[in-house]
């Protein structure tokens, strides 16, 4: 209701606004309904309704006669309301600009103007030969956010030649997902046609530019997600799972304690044979494991103990935890994880004197039992200076909250840190901010890995976060048998890391010896300026402009 009482407060539309206000007043005295079909979309009972349809009527007095469906071209990131001021100049026309073994999306946006639900068809054409890219339809839901808000997120398929029945004033949009994986360099065309019943339909072409630069298979930024195979809503769809974090480029797993050999003594305090069943499992269950990040949960006292009757920073303790931490590293090794691949995640967000301590405490005892050991933790904002000094001795890789991550905090993090990282929590919002903006942070930071919270996690229903005491921060959805339904954020989170991939693939591609001083200096240049200048900005068309310089330049270098 709000929403819509700006739209039509900008639109200078009084009726509308009477009818919104009588809305409102029925709203107030009206009982709330007991269940919600969250799945269906958008409106959810005939109140809703009626504040969709004030909105169709209102845009169809701002629009010429016999507007029955409104469709126009919008960047897939762009913040989508369901409900709102259709513009009054819309764009007919979608392109992207991609290298080879990339991923880019087209979306067009359609509201009905009409008074009826209006069934309309969407078929996809072109895009046709053995080497030109792929393309997908989907369709973008909105579903309710934590705070009452309804946010563009799903994006369950969608077959061409489908049909959707799109109720008055909502704002409906199509997902093009475009794949270019084993297509040649080259342009392609395709188009869009929305066929509503009984009126004209809409076409809307789509060209492809695939230029002849490859993005590489293994990513140069580390990324991480908690994708525990024990969440409900991936447990019994493991395999599945397991392909989706590859195809949006996870590359690293936080593993808990349970897949650790935790020791075992004998009466003469000998070490037994770690038992490594769990951890070899887990090896064989995901893909593209580059790095673990274990977490033996050291917040924990009993993990701290080694799980024995130990007093942890005892001569004893000490004793036993280098036997087992020696022989961990022995076993990684033979598995083919050397210290190049493994950082041990001692404490999550070290933030409390507890955790700090058992950081200190246990990183102290590791660095003993093996200095090439690398120890990675996380803290964010509530860990006052004299926790990160406390723990500074033992670290190695800084995971730091990625927007703490600023000024002296940052100098202290850059200055203290073999290898650089960090982390969030992410919610349901802002997919172009937090999810894919996040990566041209990183890059102007130094930061070469960069993990979130979290993958599948929910309270009850991903669809409904209102079912549970705590918040969804699952990046998928289900409903699909045949795959786990993505979600904008999760593929602003792929292109993340691909336009972070483009930056480094200019920075060395600069280095070669073919390429010309003068290619040299303007790769030079956009490096120094257009990161700092996509996050001064801060909108998708700032950064899409900023990733065709990018690839334009790449291309030139390559030729």
């Amino acid at each position: 209701l709000d929403v819509a009482r700006t739209a039509a407060t900008k639109a200078g539309d009084q009726e509308c606004l009477a009818t919104l206000a009588d809305i409102e007043g029925r709203i107030l005295k009206a009982e709330a309904p007991e269940e919600l079909d969250y799945r269906a979309g958008p409106p959810y009972f005939p109140l809703h309704a009626e504040v969709f349809a004030a909105m169709a009527r209102m845009n169809a007095r701002r629009l010429p006669a016999g507007t029955g469906l409104a469709a126009w071209v919008s960047d897939p990131f762009e913040t989508l309301p369901p409900l709102g001021l259709v513009p009054e100049e819309r764009e007919l026309a979608a392109s992207a600009l991609m290298g080879r073994e990339d991923r880019e999306q087209m979306t067009v946006t359609f509201c009905n103007l009409t008074d009826e639900p209006l069934p309309v068809q969407v078929e996809l054409g072109g895009f046709e030969g053995e080497h030109a890219p792929k393309a997908l339809l989907r369709e973008v839901f909105h579903v309710p956010g934590g705070g009452g808000e309804l946010l563009a997120d799903p994006l369950p398929r969608l077959e061409s030649g489908a049909s959707l029945t799109l109720p008055p004033g909502l704002f409906k949009q199509i997902w093009v997902d475009i794949s270019s994986v084993g297509a040649e360099a080259g342009e392609y065309e395709g188009v869009l046609t929305l066929r509503p019943a009984g009126a004209p339909e809409v076409e809307v072409p789509l060209r492809v530019r695939v230029l002849p630069i490859a993005l590489p298979a293994e990513k140069p930024i580390i990324t991480w997600n908690y994708s525990y195979q024990t969440w409900p809503l991936i447990k019994d769809r493991w395999e599945q799972a397991s392909n989706d974090l590859a195809a949006h480029h996870i590359n690293a797993y936080c593993w808990p304690s349970a897949y650790l050999p935790w020791p075992e003594f004998d009466e003469a305090g000998k070490l037994q044979p770690l038992d490594w069943s769990k951890f070899d499992a887990g090896v064989v269950s995901h893909q593209n494991i580059k790095w673990l990040l274990l977490w033996p949960g050291f917040e924990w006292e009993d993990n701290l103990k080694l799980r024995q009757e130990l007093e942890p920073g005892s001569e004893e303790w000490e004793r036993k935890f280098i036997a087992w931490f020696q022989a961990m590293i022995a076993g990684l090794k033979q598995r083919g994880f050397a210290y190049d691949r493994v950082a041990w995640y001692l404490a999550d967000e070290p933030c409390s004197s507890v955790r700090a301590k058992a950081v200190a405490l246990g990183g102290a005892a590791i660095k003993k039992a093996d200095p090439n050991a690398l120890i990675v933790e996380n803290p964010y904002s509530a860990a006052p200076w004299s926790l990160l000094k406390m723990m500074q001795p033992v670290v190695d890789i800084w995971c730091p909250e990625l927007n703490w991550a600023e000024g002296e905090h940052l100098q202290f993090f850059q200055a203290n840190s073999k290898i650089l990282w960090s982390y969030q929590v992410l919610g349901k919002t802002e997919p172009f901010a937090r999810y894919r903006l996040s990566f041209w942070d990183c890059w102007n930071k130094g930061i070469t890995g960069q993990g979130f919270w979290d993958y599948a996690d929910c309270g009850g229903s991903v669809w409904n976060p209102r079912d549970a005491k705590r918040h969804d921060y699952a990046v998928i959805y289900d409903g699909d048998p045949e795959e786990l339904i993505p979600s904008k954020r999760w593929e602003a989170w792929r292109e993340g890391v691909e336009d972070y991939t483009y930056l480094w693939m200019l920075r060395k591609t600069m280095q070669n010896e073919q390429v010309s001083e003068d290619q040299r200096k303007q790769a030079g240049t956009l490096l120094d300026e257009l990161p700092a200048s996509v996050l001064a900005e801060r909108t998708p068309k700032a950064l899409a402009e900023a990733r065709a310089q990018v690839l334009a330049m790449l291309a030139a270098m390559t030729q």
